[in-house]
């Protein structure tokens, strides 16, 4: 039993890959030189990729038999609607964390992963970790001065409230408990499944975040969110984010989690979205059921009023 223990990796680094043969030499180098007194490993999906993303995994599994695990698909998953961790890898796991990078973003300080993981092992009331990134604008990409809009400065708590409020943990930055991870509810949802997974995560215990910036972000054309697809089903796929994350989340924050809702119920109202999940009639009612002061016009002053409730 203790050898097996010992065999076990106590972080699984989780990378999904799709036609990233520009970065994804970059992204396991940024993986694989990471400095350690424990055992990790990295599992590398790639969703059936058509240039020499596989080629490039290929070559680091060789190289790095001990760190590199790849699962290789022969017809592109996502396109399915079929989330590939969710199905195929964490059932697989059984390290105590879990690390995530994407296919087009690299890690830059090779001390990362101890940093983090030490931190959570002092502190295990915490569900995750995560911390600031260098942002890296390319194809012609608009730059931000800011893009992450953080409530905080320097190392701090993460609650509920702030990830709800504002998304600004960028995926590639976190470490996370395996027995949260794995136990996020399946959703109905494809376009905000790092928002979701980390509301869950909070509705939990609180997060932290780091100051150190260990991560490379890219914003790229080839990004999820650059898809005209992606953005086109945005709209239905956050209203569906949001009537699944008031299932989980704190009773406290429940109403304003309905103000929301009620915030995507009249969008469709205005747009004229008609399907056989939404009608006028069935949406004018849930959004003045979520959110009766809209009706009488104090929508915003009630909003106001939770989110400092909330903040206590």
């Amino acid at each position: 039993c203790t050898d097996l223990i010992m065999k076990n990796s106590l972080v699984s680094v989780l990378i999904l890959a799709y036609n990233h043969e520009e970065y994804i030499d970059e992204t396991l180098r940024g993986v694989v030189q990471q400095k350690t007194d424990f055992k990790f490993e990295c599992y590398v999906h790639d969703d059936a990729s058509t240039d020499s993303t596989q080629e490039i995994i290929k070559s680091y599994a060789e190289k790095y038999p001990d760190i590199i695990i790849p699962y290789f698909q022969e017809e592109n998953q996502f396109s399915k609607g079929i989330k590939p961790l969710t199905k195929f890898i964490y059932p697989q796991l059984n390290s105590k964390y879990v690390a995530y990078c994407e296919g087009d973003d690299y890690w830059t300080d090779e001390l990362k992963l101890s940093k983090q993981v030490g931190f959570m092992e002092k502190n295990p009331q915490y569900s995750f970790c995560c911390h600031d990134v260098n942002m890296k604008y390319e194809q012609g990409m608009p730059e931000k001065e800011i893009f992450y809009q953080k409530p905080d400065e320097g190392n701090f708590d993460i609650k509920f409230i702030d990830e709800f409020l504002n998304h600004f943990i960028a995926t590639p930055t976190i470490v996370a408990k395996r027995e949260l991870i794995v136990n996020v509810p399946i959703n109905d949802n494809l376009v905000s499944g790092d928002i979701y997974t980390l509301l869950f995560l909070l509705s939990h215990a609180n997060g932290y975040y780091m100051r150190d910036k260990m991560v490379v972000k890219r914003r790229n054309l080839g990004g999820m969110t650059q898809n005209k697809g992606y953005r086109l089903k945005a709209d239905v796929g956050k209203y569906r984010l949001w009537k699944e994350v008031v299932q989980f989340a704190p009773d406290r924050i429940k109403p304003i989690i309905r103000t929301k809702i009620a915030e995507y119920n009249r969008l469709f109202i205005k747009k004229q979205i008609k399907s056989s999940y939404y009608n006028n009639i069935k949406l004018l009612y849930e959004a003045i059921n979520n959110d009766p002061y809209w009706f009488v016009g104090m929508s915003t002053y009630r909003k106001r009023k939770l989110v400092a409730k909330i903040r206590g």
